[in-house]
């Protein structure tokens, strides 16, 4: 492969790792729709969704609420009162949104670092007239801010 078709395909790998990394910068700044502060009831597990990593936590908080969701509608309807089931003060579908949106978020934590890996080995394969090109464009994208 000459140098130039290998600067061309390399520029175009770059193109793509820069085009998903600005999809994940903008998908890292979420509107929450609760506190992000779930609890657990009586006991004092608290889960902070903004410092969650594990996803099995946030499985266990929305399988927690599906589950306290059937059996206080269960128990309204068997003494006929009408119920809307809150936790915490939000809906059941707030809680998902927002263990949705950090599931979410730790998936695009392991799709940046993999998106960082390509963009070095990348790095690695740009020839030398590349490089200079490279700067001489960033060089005059600073200029040209001033």
């Amino acid at each position: 492969m000459s140098t130039n078709s290998k600067d061309k395909k390399v520029q175009e790998l770059f193109d793509v790792v820069q085009k998903k990394k600005a999809e994940i910068a903008k998908a890292e700044k979420p509107n929450w729709e609760t506190n992000c502060s779930f609890g657990f009831g009586s006991t004092n597990t608290r889960l902070n969704l903004h410092t969650v990593v594990d996803a099995t936590k946030l499985i266990e908080a929305y399988a927690f609420l599906l589950e306290k969701k059937e059996r206080q509608e269960e128990a309204a309807k068997g003494l006929g009162l009408d119920f809307t089931f809150e936790w915490m003060g939000y809906s059941i579908n707030q809680w998902k949104a927002d263990f949705k949106t950090r599931a979410t978020k730790i998936n695009l934590g392991n799709e940046k670092r993999k998106l960082d890996t390509l963009e070095a080995r990348l790095n690695g394969l740009v020839s030398k007239e590349m490089k200079e090109a490279l700067e001489l464009a960033e060089i005059e994208k600073l200029l040209g801010d001033n």
